[in-house]
C-alpha cells in the first residue's frame, strides 16, 4: 500500500514538473523567436497580441502533449447543473468577483499607504496598447477570451487534477495550493492577493461542477471587466 501510494506520489510531482517545465519552454522558444523576427517588440505596444498569444500557446500546448492532459480536456465538457445548483454557482460567482475588487481596492491602497510604486506589466502593456489607438473591443479575444480558456485549461485542468490525485481527501488545499501556483505565474507582486483568491474560486466552481466553463466564464468576465476599467 506504501509502495503504491509512494509510487502515485512520484508520478503527480513528475508530472507537475514537466507541465511547468513545458509552459516555461514553449515560453522561451516561442518567445525567443518572436524576438528574433521583431527585435523592437517588447518596446512596442503593437506586440501586446502576439505576446499574449504566445503565453496562450504555452498554457494550452502542456496538457495537450502529456498523456495525464486528457483529466484536464474531459473537464471540458458542460455542466449538468440543478436549478439549485445553476444558482448557487451564479451567485457564488457573484461573491467572488466582489470579494476580489474590494480586496484588490484594499492591496492597492495598502502599497500606496506603504509608498510602493509598483506596477503590473501586463496593465502597463494594455495601457500602451490602448494609447497608440487600439480600441478595447479588439483586445477582447487577447485580454479576456484566450488566457480565461488557456489558464483554466492549464491550471484548473491539469495543475489542479493532479493534486487532487495526490490529496483526494483535502480539496480546500488542492484549491489553495492551485490559486497560489496561478497568481505566481503572473509574476507580479501587485494584484498576487487578488489573484489567489480569484484562483481559489475558480478551483471551486471547478470542483463543484465538473467542468472548466463556470471558471472559464467567471476568469473572462473578470478580464472583461479590468480591461475597461483601465
Amino acid at each position: 500500500m506504501m509502495t503504491g501510494t509512494n509510487t502515485q506520489l512520484k508520478a503527480s510531482i513528475y508530472t507537475l514538473l514537466v507541465l511547468f517545465a513545458l509552459f516555461l519552454l514553449l515560453q522561451l522558444l516561442l518567445g525567443g523567436l518572436y524576438m528574433l523576427v521583431s527585435p523592437e517588440a517588447l518596446s512596442s505596444p503593437s506586440s501586446l497580441e502576439p505576446l499574449l498569444l504566445i503565453t496562450g500557446l504555452s498554457f494550452i500546448a502542456p496538457p495537450l502533449l502529456l498523456p495525464q492532459g486528457r483529466a484536464a480536456f474531459a473537464l471540458l465538457r458542460l455542466p449538468r447543473l440543478s436549478r439549485t445548483e445553476a444558482w448557487h454557482c451564479l451567485i457564488a460567482s457573484a461573491a467572488i468577483l466582489a470579494l476580489a475588487f474590494a480586496v484588490d481596492e484594499l492591496e492597492f491602497r495598502l502599497f500606496s499607504w506603504l509608498g510602493w510604486e509598483l506596477k503590473d506589466e501586463a496593465t502597463e502593456l494594455i495601457l500602451q496598447a490602448i494609447a497608440s489607438g487600439k480600441s478595447r473591443l479588439e483586445l477582447i479575444p487577447y485580454i479576456s477570451l484566450l488566457p480565461a480558456f488557456a489558464e483554466e485549461l492549464f491550471f484548473r485542468g491539469a495543475v489542479q487534477s493532479t493534486l487532487e490525485r495526490l490529496a483526494p481527501k483535502r480539496p480546500r488545499l488542492v484549491w489553495g495550493l492551485t490559486s497560489v501556483l496561478f497568481a505566481l505565474m503572473h509574476l507580479s507582486v501587485l494584484g498576487f492577493v487578488t489573484r489567489s483568491l480569484l484562483g481559489y474560486g475558480f478551483s471551486y466552481l471547478c470542483s463543484r461542477t465538473q467542468s472548466l466553463w463556470p471558471g472559464i466564464a467567471l476568469h473572462a468576465l473578470n478580464n472583461l471587466i479590468v480591461l475597461y476599467l483601465l
